[in-house]
């Protein structure tokens, strides 16, 4: 291994660790919400309800992936393949 690969990999370890951490971090604050007779607070329920918007839109990211990979594969490109191989591009003109 040379030197610029090991710097490399160290730095993506320590990037992973302090990312962990960080993420731990995070749900910890969440878990630690003041409750006041069984409810959460005003400050924690703004904070729960920044979490379920930002997990919302996670989820909904995730699940147009699939969606748009198909639509990106039907459609040809602007770019037409004729460009880069000069093979005869299949859009219809």
């Amino acid at each position: 291994m040379n030197v610029a690969s090991q710097t490399l990999t160290a730095l993506a370890l320590a990037v992973s660790v302090s990312l962990g951490a960080q993420a731990a971090t995070h749900y910890e604050q969440l878990a630690d919400l003041p409750f006041a007779g069984g409810y959460p607070t005003l400050e924690g329920v703004a904070q729960l309800k920044n979490e379920l918007l930002f997990q919302r839109a996670v989820q909904s990211y995730i699940w147009a992936l699939p969606a748009l990979n198909m639509y990106a594969m039907k459609v040809p490109s602007t770019w037409c393949c004729h460009r880069i191989t000069r093979v005869t591009c299949l859009r219809a003109t």
